[in-house]
């Protein structure tokens, strides 16, 4: 009786799979980690990030020197490597076993440095970067503090927010609202099922587009400035300043028009009719369209929806 008990407990003694495990394939220990590495950077270089998933936060200081500060699973590690004026940031493997885990970084680059960033399920907030923002994710929002020349910003499920960015601008979801603040330059928004809202902004041309979302501008409409909005299930707002100089071309076909301000129309004003009017002396070019919804001209007094509302 005494014999057999000791054998059983010799047994359970044993590790399991010990001796069917191949020398150095072992498993890694699970737990989190964080990785932490600052590499010094010469000017004109740019810095790319491809994160499954997770959260990525890029800010700036006055350092010619980036600095990594990861999160991550022990399975992932965190490579940056700099060669030939490029920063890349990479994640490798520990082991073989099981998907890709999601990573959380804050970035801390050079103010004036180019920063590209993509992913899957990726959120991503960029703040104070001067250079050119490139920012692209499936599943998460993207949003943008900053940014001159090329700022491009995308997301297929999720919202999209542009701030303070000079150039040429491109905000574009599927599935989300995009919003575009204090920008000057050039400005593309569209969405498929979402709201676009550009405020506080002085853009030389604007060229925006929903499906099913209201477009709300409110800015300064340049002289030599060319506008284009557009949209199939939603009304557009278009809160201009008194003595804007536009020449303003609207058509609407299952919606109707309103104007604040005293105007005549080029002819008499039917649905799906395109009509046209000026404001001032008729500088810009203004081109509104809305298949099934309202188009409404304001004065600055005008009130406007709150972001997101619904019809």
């Amino acid at each position: 009786m005494f014999a057999a008990t000791a054998v059983v407990i010799g047994l359970l003694a044993v590790p399991p799979q010990t001796a069917a495990q191949p020398a150095g394939d072992a498993r890694p220990q699970l737990g989190t980690t964080q990785t932490d590495k600052t590499v010094d950077v010469a000017r004109g270089a740019r810095l790319t990030l491809d994160n499954q998933a997770g959260e990525v936060v890029v800010r700036t200081w006055d350092r010619d020197a980036v600095r990594v500060q990861a999160r991550h699973s022990t399975r992932e590690q965190v490579n940056v490597s700099v060669s030939e004026g490029q920063v890349r940031i990479r994640t490798g493997r520990n082991g073989r076993w099981g998907a890709a885990g999601s990573i959380d970084y804050e970035l801390t680059v050079p103010a004036w440095m180019p920063v590209r960033l993509s992913g899957t399920y990726m959120f991503a907030t960029l703040e104070g970067v001067q250079g050119e923002v490139a920012a692209e994710t499936v599943q998460g929002d993207v949003t943008v503090r900053g940014g001159s020349g090329q700022v491009t910003a995308r997301s297929v499920e999720g919202f999209v927010t542009v701030n303070d960015a000079k150039g040429r601008i491109e905000a574009r979801s599927v599935d989300g609202n995009v919003t575009i603040a204090g920008c000057t330059g050039d400005i593309v928004a569209d969405t498929t099922d979402g709201e676009i809202r550009i405020t506080g902004s002085a853009a030389m041309s604007i060229d925006a587009s929903t499906i099913d979302g209201d477009i709300i501008f409110d800015g300064t409409v340049n002289n030599e400035g060319q506008y284009r909005m557009v949209t199939h299930d939603g009304d557009v707002y278009m809160r201009v300043p008194e003595g804007t100089s536009a020449t303003v071309s609207i058509r609407t076909y299952e919606g109707r028009f309103t104007l604040s301000y005293p105007v005549q129309l080029s002819g008499d004003y039917k649905r799906g009719r395109r009509v046209s009017f000026t404001l001032g002396g008729g500088a810009a070019a203004v081109e509104i369209e809305a298949f099934d919804g309202h188009i409404r001209i304001l004065k600055p007094s005008d009130p406007l929806p709150e972001p997101g509302a619904k019809r």
